[in-house]
């Protein structure tokens, strides 16, 4: 029997089996994948593609067009080169989310959705001390710089914080405050923010969920496209260090 240990991203010691990570050739030369039959090459030392997808920005590629399976590799795989495929797993819990929602026949799903939205966009009448305890928590630890991922987190938090919502779990609470803290682009924060969101959504059926992933998708997009002019035109060389993130 042969075995052989990867990182998430497809990285491991040379070898002389020719098939690897996820059943792929690798060269065992330079280490790199040519997935899609060449059609680009990976790097798993660097975690990145050498040349830009060309379904990105806006179609399956998705926003970075570099990165491999949007920086999921765990949930994610990409053997054509061209766009991610969900793996067994996190198809397993779709299918589950699909039973779920199902399920969910008597329930007025997209209603809970417009006002679990509303309330995020809307300030109410509790004030921070008497928010539900994870929302307290954020409120009081996160992040107020003024940057968009901070402003969005602070901003939808205290909205639906003044009106009495608890849907936000201790974990989550935990992500955002270190979110606000971190030096990850806006983008990747959304990203990893959706992809929570998401799978929440599918495990639970819960609409607060599908609210957290739609809002999270929208500003990835919005975060995505910003972050991409500001580098393209370097004018992200004139911003202040102090709000730059990497």
């Amino acid at each position: 029997m042969y075995t052989r240990a990867y990182t998430p991203f497809g990285h491991c010691t040379r070898s002389e089996n020719l098939l690897a990570f996820n059943g792929e050739f690798q060269e065992a030369f330079t280490g790199l994948y040519p997935l899609g039959n060449g059609h680009r090459m990976y790097s798993p030392v660097l975690m990145r593609f050498f040349s830009p997808d060309k379904l990105s920005p806006f179609d399956q590629g998705g926003l970075n067009s570099y990165a491999y399976c949007e920086a999921d590799p765990v949930n994610r795989t990409d053997p054509s080169g061209r766009s991610y495929l969900l793996s067994r797993t996190a198809t397993k819990l779709l299918a589950g989310g699909g039973i779920v929602w199902g399920a969910m026949k008597g329930r007025d799903f997209i209603g809970e959705i417009f006002t679990t939205s509303k309330r995020a966009l809307t300030r109410g009448s509790i004030q921070p001390e008497g928010f539900p305890e994870h929302r307290h928590y954020l409120w009081k630890n996160a992040n107020k710089a003024d940057k968009p991922f901070n402003n969005a987190v602070n901003r939808v938090n205290e909205n639906l914080g003044s009106h009495g919502d608890g849907a936000l779990s201790a974990e989550q609470a935990d992500y955002y405050t270190k979110g606000t803290w971190s030096e990850d682009s806006n983008t990747t924060l959304h990203l990893h923010s959706t992809v929570g969101w998401g799978l929440q959504l599918a495990q639970t059926g819960d609409p607060a969920a599908a609210t957290g992933a739609l809002f999270n998708g929208t500003a990835t997009l919005v975060s995505g496209a910003l972050d991409h002019i500001t580098y393209k035109s370097g004018t992200i060389f004139k911003v202040p260090v102090s709000e730059v993130r990497q």
